[in-house]
């Protein structure tokens, strides 16, 4: 478990040093911001308040990638699986970035993982590029 979160983690800040698409953008400063503030008070293992700065940062911003990928990760690490999914499947949706597409999937098979859906992280791990190869060769070959 403590793998899982560390990748995800790692997963997590490599793509979103990497913003470069619409749907990744941020539409004002006050979301980036709340956006900013969730990402603190997660590392500080304030998971409640950084869920309400992730809520914020996507009420302002409705449908963005990396806020909906960010929350849907906090949400997994709060145990709300199915929350999370419904956060990484529409970031999903919403990513044109490939690289971007292949970490989310990547994530969300982790995810799947955890939830013991071994056919759907399979799946996702298919899809995740060179982001999910170890996991598919451990786990579903």
């Amino acid at each position: 478990m403590k793998i899982t979160i560390s990748l995800l983690t790692v997963l997590f800040f490599v793509q979103s040093c990497m913003i470069t698409k619409s749907s990744d953008l941020f539409r004002d400063e006050e979301s980036m911001s709340y956006y900013i503030q969730a990402q603190g008070y997660e590392y500080e293992g304030l998971l409640d308040s950084a869920l309400i700065y992730f809520d914020k940062a996507d009420k302002l911003a409705p449908n963005t990638a990396v806020i909906l990928h960010a929350r849907g990760l906090l949400k997994s690490r709060m145990k709300k699986y199915d929350e999370a999914l419904i956060d990484l499947d529409k970031s999903i949706t919403l990513t044109m970035d490939k690289r971007h597409k292949e970490i989310r999937f990547c994530n969300r098979a982790l995810i799947y993982q955890d939830m013991g859906k071994m056919e759907e992280a399979c799946n996702d791990w298919e899809n995740s590029g060179k982001y999910g190869k170890y996991y598919r060769k451990k786990y579903c070959e």
